[in-house]
């Protein structure tokens, strides 16, 4: 221990003693907070029930005339399809969801035509080209829808011829499918599904660009009651040994204030920071100098740096001087020893005054 932290408990023992027991008993309660309120854990929502749904459509087209292409009366599946020789196409609309509870589905194929100019629309038109109510008890759904497209070409020709000057046909279908499920613990699911296809053609080409398929996913969730842990028994036997310890270091701090001398340290804890300016020594005591009593050693070294002489350290008379010429300034802790030595007791006593 070195000796200002020794002072510092010789001057505040009971002070730090006092402080440490506070410390170890907020350090006692801190092991009974931990005990006695564990720590409570919520568990992650759990899925108690989940519905799927996928809507999916394909194009596919008969063959129905003699081409050097394909073989009359075959089911072909192209990218691109030719009027005269594929005149009707078919979309297949499949619907699969979950097998263990009835759902009602409605669809409904929407054909929208519009013409625009300059941002603004000049004319448009929706009609529904088919629907489809059913509902699904197996999971899964089929439903087959022709289209002529002649017939729709045919549908557009009248308003194509009147607009063709200043703007052009665009076309979309849209198969709308909105479903509801029977309930599940008193709750059903619902909602709509939704696929855009834009017709495109050329002189005797046609084809269809867009999404063919959108999904739909609903989960229910139950939130667990919270799960409350043991206790941290690490935790509290680390509070508990800290306590003790504090109370422990609390009583050493008491002993050990109780031996140590503040002034004895005071002296050594000056004699540690000016160990630059001072040097042992041995103090030649002459009764015809005048010696002067400073009141501490820090006054002392002051003296020295100002005089521009080294503080000696007399260890026999216990004595710190510093000699400037006839004149000795001297501090110690029983200036009376030095005094005795130099027969200059009722003399230092005017000199300190």
């Amino acid at each position: 221990m070195n000796a200002r932290l020794k002072l510092l408990v010789a001057k505040n023992g009971l002070v730090l003693a006092a402080v440490c027991v506070v410390v170890g008993l907020l350090l006692f309660a801190g092991a009974g907070q931990v005990y006695t309120s564990p720590a409570v854990v919520q568990p992650e929502p759990q899925e108690v029930d989940r519905f799927d749904i996928d809507l999916r459509l394909s194009e596919t087209a008969v063959v129905q005339t003699e081409n050097p292409l394909y073989e009359q009366g075959t089911r072909i599946q192209k990218p691109v399809y030719f009027a005269n020789i594929t005149p009707e196409l078919t979309l297949s609309v499949v619907v699969d969801t979950n097998s263990d509870r009835d759902v009602d589905i409605d669809q409904r194929l929407v054909l929208s035509e519009r013409a625009t100019r300059s941002g603004s629309e000049l004319w448009s038109r929706e009609r529904v080209v088919t629907t489809n109510e059913e509902t699904i008890t197996d999971g899964r759904s089929r439903t087959n829808i022709t289209l002529d497209v002649n017939s729709l070409a045919e549908n557009q020709q009248d308003v194509a011829e009147i607009i063709s000057s200043v703007s052009s046909i665009n076309t979309q279908l849209r198969l709308e499918t909105s479903y509801e499920t029977e309930p599940v613990n008193g709750e059903s699911y619902a909602g709509q599904l939704q696929l855009s296809l834009t017709p495109s053609s050329t002189d005797n080409a046609y084809w269809l660009s867009g999404s063919r398929s959108d999904s739909d996913t609903e989960t229910r969730l139950s939130q667990p009651d919270p799960v409350q842990q043991p206790p941290n028994y690490v935790r509290v036997l680390l509070l508990v040994l800290g306590g003790c310890g504090m109370l422990g270091l609390g009583g050493v701090v008491v002993v050990k204030s109780r031996g140590l001398d503040p002034q004895e340290l005071q002296i050594e804890v000056y004699n540690e920071e000016y160990s630059e300016w001072i040097s042992k020594g041995e103090l030649v005591v002459d009764p015809d100098r005048q010696y002067v009593y400073v009141n501490s050693l820090g006054d002392l070294v002051d003296i020295g740096i100002d005089a521009d002489k080294r503080v000696i350290h007399d260890t026999d008379l216990k004595a710190f001087v510093v000699v400037d010429n006839d004149l000795i300034y001297y501090f110690a802790r029983e200036p009376t020893n030095i005094e005795l030595w130099a027969n200059v007791g009722s003399s230092s006593e005017t000199d300190q005054r």
